[in-house]
């Protein structure tokens, strides 16, 4: 009887012994901030700014910052910016500065001008009042950032400046549309209490991104990508053939390989529903135990 079972009691173990994998996960894995001039672009993120240098190792062709919450990843290309900001869907990258009045003060010295000087009124807390002020600073190849100061901000101990946040600038009429596309890459709204902005989590809970409502933007060109100086959110995936072929199967993303830049590990690009291209890699997947 035991020789009758053994095959089966092999087969039992196999499976046991067997690694087995979460289904596809996607995150938010950096930034890349394409540049026409790397030694400008230094001068304003690093100089500037003050985002440290984590690598040079592939200078100039692309220089890697460090900050708390992911890389932020300087690539050269030819051109700048096609521009537009706000005028068109486009990645946006938000910093929030521990002292906004002694920053915009260093960035004046170093040449920068801002939109609003001083700085405007933000969002609004229960109260009615302004979370915090903003103004906007456009980088040496024409990428626009935000940079803001929240009046309470949940962690004071901070100095300088630090990533706030990503998001995407679609039209508001298509918010529903932009919610549906995130969820096919596994993420959804973490609140709603915020008109037109939706901040998203990924599957493990963890805020990824914001996605901005804003009033009619046009989609960038598909000439922006890839030589034009532009912001690209890159995201990790544990599965990149189930996840490229979720997004070939939504109504008007277009999935591509990635140019000439994007040359390491296994990616693809993709443009979303609102003309707005990101990267997708391939991390492996960790086992479960």
């Amino acid at each position: 009887m035991l020789r009758l079972l053994a095959p089966f009691l092999l087969f039992a173990v196999g499976l046991l012994s067997t690694p087995t994998y979460a289904q596809p996960t996607v995150r938010v894995d950096h930034l890349i901030i394409r540049v026409h001039d790397m030694d400008a672009a230094l001068a304003f993120y690093h100089t500037a700014l003050g985002f440290p240098i984590q690598s040079r190792d592939e200078y100039p062709r692309t220089v890697t910052l460090s900050d708390p919450s992911f890389p932020l990843v300087l690539e050269q290309v030819p051109h700048p910016a096609l521009g537009g900001y706000p005028a068109h869907t486009q990645t946006s990258l938000s910093l929030q500065a521990a002292d906004l009045t002694a920053t915009m003060q260093r960035l004046r010295d170093e040449g920068i001008t801002f939109s609003h000087d001083p700085p405007i009124p933000y969002g609004q807390n229960t109260q009615g009042e302004p979370l915090g002020v903003t103004t906007w600073i456009e980088d040496p190849s024409g990428n626009v950032v935000s940079l803001l100061e929240q009046h309470r901000s949940p962690d004071s101990s901070f100095t300088g400046v630090r990533i706030y946040n990503l998001g995407f600038y679609i039209p508001g009429s298509q918010i529903d549309a932009g919610l549906r596309f995130c969820s096919v890459l596994g993420f959804t709204p973490l609140t709603s209490i915020y008109a037109h902005n939706y901040p998203m989590q990924d599957a493990a809970g963890t805020f990824a991104f914001m996605l901005h409502g804003r009033e009619e933007p046009t989609p960038l060109s598909r000439a922006a990508y890839p030589d034009h100086a532009q912001f690209l959110l890159v995201f990790s995936t544990n599965d990149l053939d189930a996840t490229q072929t979720s997004l070939q199967h939504h109504p008007g993303v277009q999935v591509h390989l990635p140019d000439s830049h994007d040359t390491n590990g296994n990616v693809v690009a993709f443009q979303n529903p609102f003309g707005i291209t990101s990267l997708l890699m391939e991390v492996p997947a960790v086992p479960s135990p």
